[in-house]
């Protein structure tokens, strides 16, 4: 909303484009050799091997998936495959895009056809794809539900006889669908023909999975009476029915899939694991060795199978009965964790971890087990030599620095994330999903630390905790915000502070340097400078996930796109770099040897130079002519500095002087001014030496009259409250000035009151008498309205806004500041206010009939006003 002086916009923007593009500079985002993020989606074999299809562009392997090689096909996200013999159908999403398209080769995925559109949903909005095939008909299945009777050319969104479709399952004759009707809030099973869509009505039950194979119908249905479960077969097409298992309870059978031959699969909620060898007229229990069947399996003719297990891909040796990961030359890697100790990067992943002793030039693995699920080491730390990896079920610990490794120690089921790790005082900490364990044994067992509770305050064992060691105590943060310490004497948590402990917080992140302690808590940050003795809140916008600290500034992810930066201890912050990342993060920072490392979710690990250098001075007008600051001499506050070519900005304080911390080399420092005012000097060059006493002397032209206006709202404009406007004038000329300011509120509006008393009102326009005001002087007035009953929700205001000067104005243009608005509702989804705030005893209800007005603002622009009724 604020607008800033025309005619200073222009200055800057003349000074920045008036730059040495041959200056030098750092700062830039690189791409390290490794290891690569991203992740599989999909898996399909041809005659020219085994394809897979990944968020960065399709792979191939011609040995068996011992390695694979980048396709020519276009970089994109391929989200699903399909095939029969060797004709391939491809799906990809354009990145950044919500169009989803199909490609298909018929030759084995040598040569493709042009992309055909199958739906354009808007950014951010792409469905899942899954696909199941019927004769030469391809059904695609996910959010939405499309067919295709020419091999992907074109696509046709399926209709169900309810349009509430559940599932679908296509066979080599007929295809299965379920389907809700919404007045008997009944799942109902439908069958056709795939060519022409005929649904006929097979029964009314709710389904769990459903599966067709040739002629044979199997489905997993529960019972709507006793509640079981049954696993039900047709083999004449859904025509008649037979039970062939039954769970006593309301299990979901969770997929129905077929293995080698007319071997059928089926597993439940309970991963409880059964096959059949007749068509599923039978079912025999089995053990289920690999859980990568729950996704998607493939069988290449050399016996091993083929899988995609946690969007990686791993091969199955039957005749050994082991597996390993199958990912040489793929970017099949999920980044989870990312963290430097002594002079390496260690980078958790999907297929276990990752080394580099020569700053990401090359990576080596360390620990490589497709135990790991997504996101699943989520710390680590380091004792000299012995590494101590926490992943979501495990913990694995290696004495001779990742040479060989203890067996895992299961502690606990996979669903719990892995927080932090510490080694403190011969124990190890681990903070989890589900609080906080010890172990004094390098992780071979493992018991669970007992919070105290405190008042109010209370610290259970099933909140995630966030643990930090600085060199003096160990801390503590969990997700209702309660933040503690470790006393080592009685062995217990002291609760330091606790910001609320009824809500439910998210994101919580903890670092400590020197004596300070930062702590996120949601919306929330708070420092404490006495380890952790007293918490404040820092009041700011900024929250971000993650805080590093390197060379005196401190680094924060706010988004997966943006990092930004403090150099006072978190009380204000600004973007890092001036544009997004080249890569969307994982919230993951690690600082080595004056660099800083982050990884991505798609691109491996990048690194950028992280030596910030400081240059500070003042800005001041030399008033006895004697070249330095003295005690005659006035310095000037909201000047602003800029550097050339690299633009970063700062400004001066109420004292005049300015701080600005930076990692260009090479670049000049300057002074934006208008032209009638000289500088000395005209600027400075910054190099890799950190400067004090950079002050500029500035001498103004005492002729020049030029005042300046910036009119703005404090909040967007909105109904049913009270609007506040603030008029900022500023003397931008060299001569001591006073004028008239005038603002002509927007008829929809009624004027209430001013921290300072017009002299003139004269319906909408406002006067005041100007102070008088010296070069870079400014002056605010702050004026209240509020909007007429004639205000509507989505009309146009404008208020103006002007300064006159005594004198003639050299430079007009910045007299005038105009502000255009739409009228919206409150800012927060969530506001919402009653209407009627008078109090009611309950003894005066008397069986009387009361209406109340609750005002719901869902968005910026919509209300709803409901209506409350209450009889007693």
């Amino acid at each position: 909303m604020k607008t800033i002086s025309h005619k200073l916009i222009v200055v800057i923007l003349f000074l920045f484009c008036s730059v040495n593009l041959n200056a030098q500079t750092t700062g830039q985002w690189t791409r390290t050799g490794g290891p690569e993020g991203g992740f599989c989606n999909s898996l399909a074999m041809t005659s020219a091997g085994i394809f897979a299809a990944t968020n960065e562009g399709m792979y191939l392997s011609i040995n068996q998936g011992a390695s694979w090689v980048l396709t020519s096909l276009p970089t994109e996200s391929f989200t699903r495959l399909v095939n029969y013999d060797d004709t391939l159908i491809a799906i990809y999403n354009p990145l950044g895009s919500g169009d989803n398209y199909s490609i298909t080769s018929f030759d084995g995925g040598n040569t493709w056809t042009s992309p055909s559109l199958i739906e354009s949903l808007g950014l951010g909005s792409a469905s899942r794809f899954f696909f199941l095939r019927s004769g030469n008909t391809i059904f695609l299945t996910g959010d939405e539900y499309y067919y295709s009777n020419n091999f992907g050319s074109t696509w046709t969104e399926i209709s169900s006889p309810n349009n509430t479709i559940y599932s679908i399952s296509c066979g080599r004759d007929y295809v299965l669908l379920s389907d809700l009707d919404a007045s008997t809030l009944h799942m109902k099973k439908y069958i056709s023909s795939p060519s022409v869509i005929n649904w006929q009505l097979v029964d009314s039950t709710y389904l769990s999975s459903e599966f067709v194979y040739c002629d044979t119908v199997i489905v997993g249905q529960i019972n709507d009476t006793s509640f079981n479960t049954f696993c039900v077969r047709s083999v004449d097409n859904g025509v008649t029915w037979d039970t062939t298992f039954q769970f006593s309870g309301a299990y979901s059978l969770m997929d129905v899939f077929i293995g080698t031959g007319d071997t059928l699969y089926f597993y439940n909620n309970a991963l409880d694991f059964y096959q059949s060898v007749d068509l599923g007229l039978t079912w025999q229990n089995i053990p289920l060795p690999h859980l990568w069947k729950y996704q998607q399996s493939i069988y290449p003719p050399n016996g091993t199978e083929i899988a995609l297990y946690q969007q990686m891909v791993v091969q199955y040796f039957a005749a050994t009965d082991t597996f390993q990961t199958s990912f040489s030359g793929m970017k099949a890697h999920r980044i989870s964790m990312l963290k430097s100790f002594g002079n390496k990067i260690y980078v958790g992943h999907t297929n276990g971890l990752s080394v580099s002793s020569d700053a990401g030039i090359s990576w080596q693995p360390l620990l490589q087990s497709t135990t790991f699920g997504y996101n699943s080491i989520g710390a680590m730390t380091t004792i000299g030599d012995t590494l101590l990896v926490a992943a979501s079920d495990s913990f694995y610990c290696s004495t001779n620095n990742g040479t060989t490794w203890n067996p895992a120690v299961l502690i606990s089921h996979n669903s719990i994330d892995a927080m932090s790790v510490v080694y403190h005082n011969g124990k190890i900490f681990l903070g989890r999903s589900d609080g906080i364990l010890v172990s004094s044994d390098l992780g071979l067992t493992w018991a669970p630390d007992t919070i105290f509770s405190s008042g109010f305050c209370t610290i259970t064992t099933y909140e995630s905790v966030w643990l930090t060691k600085s060199d003096s105590a160990l801390f503590a943060v969990t997700n209702h915000g309660v933040i503690a310490h470790r006393d080592d004497v009685s062995q217990t948590w002291i609760i330091d502070t606790c910001f609320n402990a009824t809500g439910a917080y998210n994101g919580n992140i903890i670092t400590t340097f020197d004596s300070t302690v930062i702590v996120r808590s949601r919306y929330n940050l708070l420092r404490s400078d006495n380890w952790g003795q007293d918490f404040y809140d820092l009041g700011t916008s900024i929250y971000p996930y993650r805080i590093e600290y390197v060379n005196g500034v401190l680094l924060g992810f706010v988004g997966a796109t943006s990092i930004y930066r403090s150099i006072d201890r978190g009380s204000t912050w600004q973007l890092l770099d001036s544009a997004a990342l080249p890569f969307q993060s994982t919230y993951q920072l690690a600082i080595l040897n004056n660099q800083i490392f982050c990884s991505s979710y798609g691109s491996s690990v990048w690194k950028r130079n992280g030596i910030f250098n400081s240059y500070a001075g003042h800005v001041y007008r030399d008033n006895n002519y004697n070249g330095i600051i003295d005690a005659n001499d006035s310095t000037l506050r909201n000047m602003i500095l800029y550097t050339t070519p690299s633009s970063w900005l700062a400004s001066t304080n109420n004292t005049g002087a300015f701080q600005l911390t930076t990692d260009v080399q090479g670049d000049s420092l300057k002074l934006a001014v208008q032209p009638y005012i000289t500088v000395t000097p005209s600027g400075y060059l910054l190099d890799t030496i950190t400067f004090n006493n950079l002050d500029f002397l500035v001498n103004v032209d005492t002729t020049i009259s030029d005042l300046a206006i910036d009119l703005e709202s404090t909040a967007r404009i909105a109904l049913f409250r009270d609007d506040i406007f603030t008029m900022t004038i500023r003397n931008n000329g060299g001569r001591k000035q006073s004028g008239i300011v005038t603002l002509i509120v927007d008829s929809a509006f009624n004027y209430i009151s001013a921290d300072r008393i017009p002299f003139q009102i004269n319906g909408d326009t406002l006067k005041w008498q100007l102070d008088t005001l010296d070069f870079n002087e400014t002056t605010i007035i702050n004026v209240t309205t509020h909007p007429s009953f004639s205000a509507m929700f989505g009309d146009s205001v404008r208020f103006l806004s002007e300064v006159t000067p005594v004198y003639a104005d050299m430079f007009p243009t910045d007299n005038v500041s105009n502000l255009n608005d739409i009228i919206v509702g409150a800012f927060d989804p969530n506001d919402k206010s009653c209407q009627v705030g008078d109090v009611i005893e309950i003894d005066s209800l008397d069986g009387k009939i009361f209406f109340t007005q609750y005002v719901s603002r869902m968005s910026a622009t919509y209300r709803q006003m409901m209506y409350w009724l209450l009889i007693l």
